[in-house]
């Protein structure tokens, strides 16, 4: 993070479905993310294939009736991030047991991101420094 900068959260498939689809029980800590975003605290990720996940259990998994207008709004507040051809091999490579949870964390790391937000933490043993891993509770104490 450079200087004067909001730091670059970047959210993964499910905290951001706990926000779209209000989850219970997680909602309420994931929703915690959005609040730093409106108070102008952080700047919030999310990859392309997190926003193709996310359709996917709006419209097909779970039917959620305004999932449209969800996602839209969802999206609206977020910078769209890919990792290109070098974040997939790369997450290909990577000692993940989860290759979409790798894809997701070398897209925030190929990006630069500052903060890597999910709720399965033990899902994401092979990281680097420069890329912490938190759950959404652990961001809201920490920022």
């Amino acid at each position: 993070m450079s200087p004067g900068s909001l730091p670059e959260v970047f959210i993964d498939t499910d905290v951001a479905f706990d926000i779209i689809s209000k989850r219970m029980p997680h909602f309420e800590e994931s929703v915690e993310i959005l609040k730093h975003l409106i108070n102008g605290q952080v700047t919030l990720l999310i990859s392309e294939s997190c926003i193709a996940n996310l359709i996917y259990l709006s419209f097909d998994i779970h039917k959620i009736e305004d999932a449209r207008a969800r996602l839209i709004d969802f999206i609206a507040t977020s910078h769209v991030i890919s990792c290109g051809k070098r974040g997939i091999i790369e997450a290909l490579q990577s000692q993940f047991k989860d290759k979409e949870d790798a894809v997701q964390y070398y897209t925030a790391l190929t990006y630069g991101a500052d903060y890597f937000i999910t709720r399965n933490i033990k899902d994401y043993k092979h990281t680097v420094d420069s890329l912490p891993v938190m759950t959404p509770r652990q961001f809201g104490s920490f920022i």
